[in-house]
Formats: structure tokens, C-alpha cells, sequence
């Protein structure tokens, strides 16, 4: 019986219709189940993902109530199925903002958000942005960042955090900033005073100046600085940045082959990784 009932929703939904699911179908069918007696699992995934292809309002309510049911795993596809109906689910967006603060969902609720987008999205991160914690503000960053490239929406914001007094937000900010690509040139001297900072800070200033400029010279040469340390997470990333860039970090060449005698399995497989991205780049 269920797994009938949720195969005519899809089908339902996968028609070209304006409203496609009946939504008193669906509130009343969460409904028939007994207090006391549990659902299968499979048939509560389906139900949830159902739910997400509408855009109702009265299914949105149901999804947010869900954000704070005690099952991770129901937190999770209420976010997702949220997710699902983009720019229509915009009135979740306070409790999505809200629910940033569960660490066990939060990238989910960011990917949730990045996908509703538009004018309200980015005014509510705005206004909100100082007075949330640290954990809120870095996943604040990590939205505008995946938005952008398409908006310059959220770049002061951006640049205003570049000085959160929070390590962790700071660094946040340099890397959104990257994802608005030329759009931060006004940030440039900032940026350069930064990477004189810690060794992780630094290789994501190079990353962001990188991908600012255009001009690869004095990012690869700010991550060769990274690689001649000890800081094994620092040099992790400087590698990962540098297999980005492809033959633009040729010059790094002999600094990432010295990776492969580290004693760390990750870093040298990472650096090797590197090596045949940027050897492989200059051969075409």
C-alpha cells in the first residue's frame, strides 16, 4: 500500500501540471498513521521527497516542524526536500537560517538556502550576519560564496567579514570572496596584509588572490612558501590549490615533488595528485 501511494505521487509529480500532488492527499496520509506505530523508513524518505516537490505552503510548515524532530536522518530530508522547491520555499528561510546553528545538518541547510536564493535570501543574511554566533556567520560566508558568481548581493558583507574577529569566519570570507572573482579587486591591499598571517590563512589568500587576478605568480609563490613549512594541514591545502590551478603552478613543481618524502600518506598522494595535474596541463 505505501509503496503504491508514493509511486502515483511521483507520477503525479513528474507531470506537467500546476499542482501536481494533492496536498490534502499527502497532509492527510502523514495523518492515518496510528500514534504509536512507526512508518517504514523507506516509505518516510519517499513521503519527505514527495512533499519537497510541492511548493505549498501549508507541506513547507510540515517540512520545517520536521527541522527539529530528534532523528538526524529526518532533519536531513526535511532540509533536502526544503532544497527541492528552490526559489518557492522563500518564507523558510528564517528557520533555515535558524537551523544553521545543527552542526549535523548545517551544509545541507546551506545548500538549501544557496538554492532558494533572490533579494530576501540575501537581505535576511545581512541583517542577521553580526548578531548570530560564529558557527552561523561562517555558514552565512559559505552561502554567499556558492552564490557569488552569480550576484555581487553580499559582497560588503563579504569584505565587512574579512575582520571577524573569529579566525575561522575570517578565513571563510577570504575564500567566498574568491567566488566573486573579479568582483573583490577593492580588497587587494587587505588581502595582502593577510597572508602574512598564519600558514592557512595564507594559502587561502593565494587561492582568492588567484582567482581575483588572474595572475598566478605571487599566489604560487605564497603557496611554495607554505610547502617548505611544517604545517601538514597548511601544505594539504596549498597542494589541493595548486592541482586547481593546473600549469599556472609549473613553478611549483620542485617544491611538490620534495611533498613525496613526507612522512604524511595523504600529503604525498595529495602532492602526487598535483604533480600529474600541472605536468599533465603542459603537455596540451
Amino acid at each position: 500500500m505505501a509503496r503504491s501511494f508514493i509511486a502515483s505521487l511521483r507520477r503525479e509529480s513528474q507531470e506537467n501540471r500546476r499542482d501536481p500532488i494533492p496536498h490534502d492527499v499527502l497532509i492527510s496520509s502523514v495523518g492515518r498513521v496510528p500514534k504509536g506505530r512507526s512508518v517504514s523508513p523507506e516509505f518516510e524518505e519517499r513521503l519527505l521527497l514527495v512533499l519537497g516537490a510541492s511548493g505549498s505552503k501549508s507541506v513547507q510548515k510540515m517540512l520545517i516542524a520536521l527541522l527539529a524532530d530528534p532523528d538526524v536522518n529526518v532533519r536531513w530530508l526535511a532540509v533536502y526536500s526544503i532544497s527541492r522547491m528552490g526559489p518557492n520555499a522563500r518564507e523558510t528561510i528564517p528557520d533555515l537560517i535558524d537551523a544553521l546553528e545543527d552542526d549535523t545538518i548545517s551544509v545541507y541547510v546551506e545548500d538549501a538556502l544557496a538554492k532558494i536564493g533572490g533579494e530576501e535570501l540575501f537581505t535576511q543574511l545581512e541583517e542577521r550576519f553580526d548578531r548570530e554566533t560564529s558557527r552561523v556567520r561562517s555558514s552565512i560566508l559559505s552561502v554567499l560564496a556558492a552564490t557569488g558568481h552569480n550576484s555581487q548581493r553580499g559582497l560588503g558583507l563579504v569584505i565587512r567579514a574579512l575582520d571577524d574577529p573569529d579566525g575561522f569566519v575570517s578565513a571563510g570570507a577570504i575564500y567566498a570572496l574568491g567566488e566573486y572573482g573579479a568582483n573583490g579587486d577593492g580588497v587587494m591591499p587587505k588581502l595582502e596584509e593577510m597572508a602574512k598571517q598564519d600558514a592557512f590563512t595564507k594559502a587561502t589568500v593565494a587561492r582568492t588572490l588567484w582567482l581575483i587576478s588572474g595572475d598566478a605568480e605571487k599566489s604560487v609563490s605564497l603557496l611554495i612558501e607554505i610547502l617548505q613549512g611544517s604545517d601538514d594541514d597548511a601544505c594539504l591545502l596549498a597542494t589541493q590549490i595548486l592541482t586547481r590551478m593546473n600549469g599556472d603552478a609549473v613553478s611549483a613543481l620542485p617544491a611538490l615533488y620534495l611533498m613525496l618524502e613526507r612522512s604524511d600518506n595523504v600529503l604525498r598522494e595529495t602532492a602526487a595528485e598535483a604533480i600529474a595535474h600541472i605536468e599533465a596541463a603542459l603537455t596540451h
